[in-house]
């Protein structure tokens, strides 16, 4: 290998192997905070941020790999600007994560349903009590929301979701503690036996393994895949896990 390619290839790898933790850092809070697994597969992210990941980390390094010259003029100019356009389409794919992200998974009569940021509205933000308003950065956050009590409010409610407007889980104005809903999860939940109807008898018995303290769930329905929320004796939440609530 001679001096130019060796030169260039060094400076490909200092270039790879920073690009590639930065790339491991952003993808442990995507998939660590934002988007705890398997939350990040049923919303449906994981395949386009790797992508975008995987992306931004090589073509930055081979780039470097193509213009770098030791001594050439503008050289550091050149590397500037490279990095630069890294950093700018890394934070784009990072702030279009950020803005879909779930921020509540809420009980929704006998299920859970995840709501992202990007399907609340402003208005229903600022009718809602302060605990709800707020969108947490640290992980979504459990509630239950309850039907209005009132009639009229109930039928709007219908009307609004039939059009295409907001439905119970993405009003945080009806948001309340998940704890005022057990008796609710009680009633709806299914005991564990009924996952082997939907799964694979291995999965199913690997999770009830996994997660001993689970003896009963609910369905999770969520944009993309929808999954399962196990429960304690206590309707406590257990877990979300990769298993099918129902038949597909």
């Amino acid at each position: 290998m001679d001096g130019l390619m060796a030169d260039r290839v060094r400076a490909f790898l200092v270039h790879l192997a920073c690009s590639a933790a930065v790339a491991l850092t952003l993808a442990g809070l995507v998939f660590g905070v934002w988007y705890p697994v398997p939350l990040d597969m049923a919303v449906g992210v994981r395949e386009i941020f790797l992508i975008v990941l995987c992306v931004d980390a090589t073509l930055g390094p081979l780039i470097t790999l193509v213009i770098y010259r030791k001594g050439k003029k503008g050289l550091a100019m050149d590397l500037a600007v490279v990095v630069i356009l890294q950093v700018a389409a890394l934070l784009y794919g990072v702030s279009v994560v950020a803005e879909g992200r779930p921020v509540w998974i809420v009980f929704n009569v006998d299920r859970f349903d995840v709501a992202q940021a990007t399907e609340i509205s402003g208005t229903n933000r600022d009718r809602a009590a302060p605990e709800y308003q707020g969108f947490s950065w640290t992980g979504p956050k459990w509630v239950g929301a309850a039907i209005p009590e009132d009639p009229a409010a109930r039928t709007d409610l219908m009307f609004e979701a039939a059009l295409g407007g907001a439905d119970l889980p993405h009003r945080p104005d009806l948001y309340r503690p998940l704890s005022l809903f057990s008796d609710a999860m009680r009633t709806r939940s299914k005991p564990m036996e009924e996952l082997r109807a939907f799964n694979n008898e291995h999965n199913v018995a690997r999770v009830m393994k996994q997660w001993p303290a689970a003896t009963s769930w609910l369905p999770l329905s969520a944009r993309n895949q929808d999954m399962t929320v196990l429960l304690d004796g206590e309707q406590q939440v257990v877990a979300v896990v990769d298993l099918r609530p129902w038949a597909e």
